[in-house]
């Protein structure tokens, strides 16, 4: 019986964001990390990188080995900002420690990360990850799951036995992707197949709300891959739209292929290229907060119209505490509008401090970086979610 080891290490790193993550951070909100006597527990039956790993070993009357990992997010990675070297190198480290204590006890690797961390010890964490874990492990095989936002490079390539990446944006097949990454590693040490990778890089920094493929160009590229992998037998194929909020030599968007007992570099040269000639359909259009809702009011007819303010998403590690598009909300005093939630605790807490109906002075938003998010709106507020003329 196979013995497939299972970890997960990694971050969405914005570069733009103030501060440094340490490992704590990674972790919330007690900085506890997931010990391996709890991984099937917490992760088995979930929507998960991690879920889908354990699900693979199980269906393919395998064993599953976890080991102990930062208790992240379990349904992606946090999104926040530049690695401390510390972190990297304690978290990588104690990973790698226990892979050696335990090295008798797991035939392979299935190690989930994102493919978009940054530190102050290197812009390719993902690389000195594996890095660390091959002095650990040897020419064992190792293969990893993705994230669709990831920014591949040649060395993660070369340092790895396989990768699965996600293909929906949002990403709904997270789980998908850490089952078949995990099938594929199983395979490979039976022997069935031998993947082999060729990666292609672009000249393509893709915004990420430019870049769902629930319509348009990215949808189209989307199934054209999975026809492609069915049509030419490959074992996957996926478009990376880079994270391009990673302000690093390696950001940006590419294409990988995974083959059976060759490398598809033929192939991935023909899908870089489809990608590239459909490239304007990844441009974004940018709004400031006034043209914004200018454009909205003139959707307005029988039904509400959503102002999506992507540029401040907690999701890729921004602060949420945004105040453009609601001081010119303010401003218009328009009826009927409702604004989303700001990430305030400080605002919050004094609003617990009042009833409902109450009008009191307020300082909202603003708080981490002003000068890029918005200063801090000083208002007077009603209790009930209503701003008064």
């Amino acid at each position: 019986m196979i013995r497939v080891a299972i970890c997960q290490f990694g971050e969405e790193t914005n570069c733009f964001v103030k501060g440094r993550a340490a490992l704590r951070d990674l972790c919330p909100p007690t900085g506890r990390w997931c010990l391996s006597t709890e991984v099937e527990e917490v992760h088995r039956g979930t929507q998960t990188y991690i879920g889908g790993a354990l699900d693979a070993v199980r269906d393919l009357d395998c064993k599953a080995v976890p080991l102990d990992f930062p208790k992240m997010n379990g349904a992606n990675f946090l999104a926040g900002p530049i690695m401390t070297k510390e972190c990297v190198i304690e978290a990588v480290g104690r990973i790698c420690d226990e892979l050696r204590r335990r090295r008798g006890e797991y035939d392979c690797l299935f190690l989930s990360m994102h493919g978009a961390a940054v530190s102050d010890l290197t812009e390719d964490v993902e690389s000195y990850t594996l890095s660390e874990v091959r002095k650990a492990v040897g020419d064992l095989k190792i293969m990893s799951s993705l994230d669709n936002h990831g920014n591949l490079t040649e060395e993660m390539v070369r340092l790895s036995d396989g990768y699965i990446g996600t293909k929906a944006v949002p990403h709904t097949d997270i789980y998908e992707a850490g089952y078949r990454a995990a099938a594929m590693l199983i395979r490979t040490v039976r022997g069935e197949i031998e993947p082999k990778m060729a990666l292609r890089k672009l000249p393509l920094l893709s915004f990420w709300p430019a870049g769902t493929t629930l319509d348009g160009t990215p949808k189209e590229i989307r199934e054209y891959l999975a026809d492609y992998v069915q049509r030419h037998g490959l074992l996957d194929a996926t478009f990376f739209q880079g994270f391009s909020s990673a302000d690093c030599a390696c950001t940006g968007a590419s294409v990988l292929e995974v083959a059976d007992g060759y490398v598809p570099e033929k192939e991935a040269e023909e899908l870089a290229f489809y990608v590239w000639d459909r490239r304007e359909g990844y441009r974004a259009e940018s709004c400031t907060a006034a043209e914004a809702i200018n454009k909205a009011l003139t959707m307005v007819k029988d039904r509400f119209v959503v102002l999506f303010e992507g540029s401040d998403n907690p999701g890729s590690g921004c602060p949420g505490d945004g105040t453009h598009l609601l001081r010119e909300l303010i401003g218009r005093n328009l009826p009927r509008t409702v604004m989303g939630p700001i990430y305030h605790p400080q605002a919050a807490a004094i609003c617990h401090t009042h009833k409902v109906g109450d009008r009191f002075p307020l300082k909202v938003g603003g708080d981490t970086q002003p000068e890029i998010f918005g200063a801090p709106l000083d208002e007077d507020v009603v209790y009930d979610g209503h701003w008064p003329k």
